[in-house]
Parts: C-alpha cells; sequence; structure tokens
C-alpha cells in the first residue's frame, strides 16, 4: 500500500514539474486529438521584438523556420503546426530581445502528449556556453535579413521569391519605431530602392507580409556618407 501511494505522488511530481515548464526558454508541446502540434509557452521577459517557431525532423540540426509570431510580447502565446498531423517535430524558439540579446531555446518535441527536452547546444555569434538551460549573448555581426538588405552603394535592395504573383507588402519604421512609408504591393521580385528615399542615415525597421500574415520583422543600416 506505501508503495502504492509513493508510485502516485511520484507520478503528480512528475506531471506538475512537465506542465509547469511551459515559461521562456522552455515551452510545451501537446499532440492534439486531431493529431497536430500545439506549441504554447508563458513570455516573462516583458518585451521581446522577435519570436520565431522553427521545426525539424531531427532534434540537432536542418531546422527552418515556420512563423514569426505577430504579437512576441503576448504574455501568453500558442501556435498550431497545421504541417505536423503524422509527424513528430521537434520544435524550438529563436527569441530576440532588446539592445541586440537573443538565443535559441531547447529542442522540444511531443510524445503522447507529455513534452520531452532534447539538450541543444547554445547557437549564438559568440562562443558557446556551457549552460544549456538558458543563455544570451550579446549580437556582435549583424545577420541581415535575406529579403531586405542594403548593398554597397547604401540602397535598398528587396529580394521577394515570385513577388509578381504573390501580395508582399512592406511597412518601414524609424529607430522610434514611427511608420515613415508602406508599400502595399510589391510587384517585382528584384527590387531596388535608392537610399534618399529614408531622408537620413540610421537604422530603420521593417515588416514585410504576405497578405496578412507577417512573414518578418528585421532591420537594416542607411550608412552615412
Amino acid at each position: 500500500m506505501k508503495n502504492t501511494i509513493f508510485f502516485y505522488i511520484l507520478i503528480f511530481f512528475f506531471c506538475s514539474h512537465l506542465t509547469a515548464q511551459d515559461t521562456l526558454p522552455k515551452f510545451v508541446v501537446l499532440k492534439q486529438k486531431d493529431g497536430l502540434s500545439l506549441i504554447k509557452w508563458v513570455n516573462d521577459y516583458g518585451i521581446v521584438k522577435q519570436i520565431t517557431i522553427q521545426r525539424s525532423t531531427d532534434s540537432l540540426q536542418r531546422f527552418a523556420s515556420i512563423v514569426t509570431m505577430p504579437n512576441a510580447m503576448s504574455k501568453r502565446n500558442e501556435y498550431i503546426d497545421k504541417k505536423s498531423k503524422g509527424t513528430n517535430f521537434y520544435y524550438k524558439i529563436f527569441i530576440q530581445l532588446p539592445e541586440g540579446q537573443y538565443f535559441y531555446t531547447p529542442s522540444y518535441h511531443a510524445n503522447t502528449g507529455v513534452t520531452v527536452i532534447m539538450p541543444k547546444p547554445f547557437e549564438s555569434s559568440s562562443t558557446n556556453t556551457p549552460n544549456d538551460t538558458m543563455a544570451i549573448a550579446k549580437i556582435k555581426t549583424f545577420i541581415p535579413s535575406e529579403y531586405i538588405f542594403t548593398d554597397k552603394k547604401n540602397n535598398l535592395l528587396l529580394a521577394l521569391p515570385n513577388a509578381e504573383t504573390k501580395n508582399y507588402k512592406v511597412i518601414f519604421y524609424n529607430e522610434n519605431n514611427e511608420p515613415i512609408l508602406t508599400i502595399p504591393k510589391v510587384k517585382e521580385s528584384n527590387l531596388i530602392m535608392e537610399k534618399y528615399n529614408f531622408g537620413q542615415s540610421g537604422w530603420y525597421y521593417f515588416e514585410l507580409y504576405e497578405g496578412t500574415t507577417l512573414i518578418e520583422r528585421h532591420k537594416f543600416l542607411i550608412n552615412k556618407e
């Protein structure tokens, strides 16, 4: 009898521990009744510039971004992976904080409704840290967007696949997060915007949409002459 009670206490403690681990950088992956994966978390960081979910069939590599959350600062957030039916994908989350700080979470996958932690070395532009549970590094090298970036002449290049048939929209912001320019529909896959469109040098931010779906939030630098 005592062994039975002890067994149930252990089960209760274990399950409570798993369900509590949904505060970033930890999150929960659960299989729903329809077979789709539900990714959910609690954000205790407050101001977060970007949260992007990445997916892979392997716990260590070949991760690809599947969505950038439209409201990264939500206290509680979740996402249903509509392509996960029949496949037990691994997921990790890229989190960017103010002042250029960013980190990747460990990778997780759903296993009969239980979240399983798959330890993953920290990835950043700096030296890897031995702390697997949490690590934040200062970005030393700016990594530009693959869609919108500047060239050597300080002009802005837009490289948007199949823009002729897609419905891309771009909103540009200044350093004070004030909208300064909107392209309601990008009609060319390769477009050059001359630097004078932005008035002065400095950092600018943009949001790239396909229809109403946010594809990317990023920034670029217009250098001084």
